[in-house]
């Protein structure tokens, strides 16, 4: 595939998601040399199979957004593409962060400025997922729990590995919430 554009530097530990229509963002990452990526939001225009294309998307340069990350998840939860966790540039420590940037398939391709937003919670209190990185995220298509994001495993701040099951909610006030899953046996 030959693919044009401004094209995302080599890095592991990046996140990526699919969103409408043949399209794929990216964000973060680690170089190979043990550094950060940019905390750019790249995207891969697939629409026309033969001419593939890189662009990085427009930011509001007034509104905040999410620090230098790896081992972080990224997931479209239509309209909003979700972030969490990871290792933040800024003192190598584990985040548990969690961040929305609206993203309208009629506007992806205008001038349109996308705006992140640091999701404050609706319970101030928690439960919340403790900090992590290399952990999953998916949507649940189908049941009770249809349309909730699952946040699943990861390590913690001491190299453990995780196995805690977390679901996350956007009410209709959209506020979110954290819920710890139902476990049953041990």
């Amino acid at each position: 595939m030959q693919v044009t554009g401004t094209i995302p530097s080599p890095r592991a530990a990046h996140s990526s998601c699919c969103i409408v229509r043949s399209n794929i963002v990216v964000f973060g990452g680690a170089k190979k040399n043990g550094g950060f990526t940019s905390n750019e939001l790249y995207l891969l225009d697939l629409r026309n199979e033969k001419s593939p294309k890189w662009s990085i998307l427009e930011l509001d340069p007034e509104s905040p957004k999410p620090q230098q990350r790896y081992g972080h998840s990224l997931i479209y939860y239509k309209p909003y593409l979700v972030l969490f966790g990871g290792v933040l540039k800024e003192k190598n420590n584990l985040s548990n962060e969690l961040w929305i940037c609206k993203i309208d398939y009629n506007t992806l391709f205008s001038s349109c400025q996308f705006k992140w937003e640091e999701v404050k919670y609706k319970k101030p209190q928690g439960p919340f997922p403790k900090p992590r990185l290399y952990h999953t995220t998916g949507v649940i298509k189908s049941g009770k729990a249809k349309g909730m994001i699952m946040l699943f495993g990861g390590r913690d701040s001491e190299q453990k590995a995780l196995n805690d099951l977390w679901g996350l909610r956007r009410h209709r006030d959209n506020s979110w919430e954290w819920l710890i899953a139902p476990r049953k046996g041990t």
